[in-house]
């Protein structure tokens, strides 16, 4: 019984504390996606990792009329 427990609580810690991170992603590729469309610098803290949030912007943004991007290894999409 013990044992379930503290499995289960590290098991809710883990999975809080995921959460957590993909919130703050979240919230810098939000940033990163309003400096670039307002032409504003960048904030300080995003500097450092704002091409590897942009590129993560280009995949997850669909294209004109909602379409994905194509893709750039040639191959058809699926």
């Amino acid at each position: 019984m013990l044992r379930r427990q503290a499995r289960e609580r590290r098991e809710y810690l883990q999975r809080r504390a995921q959460e957590e991170r993909l919130r703050r992603q979240q919230d810098k590729k939000e940033q990163l996606r309003q400096a670039l469309d307002e032409n504003r610098l960048l904030p300080t803290e995003l500097r450092r990792q704002a091409l590897a949030l942009q590129k993560e912007l280009e995949f997850e943004t669909p294209g004109e009329n909602g379409e994905p991007t194509p893709r750039c290894d040639g191959q058809p999409g699926r």
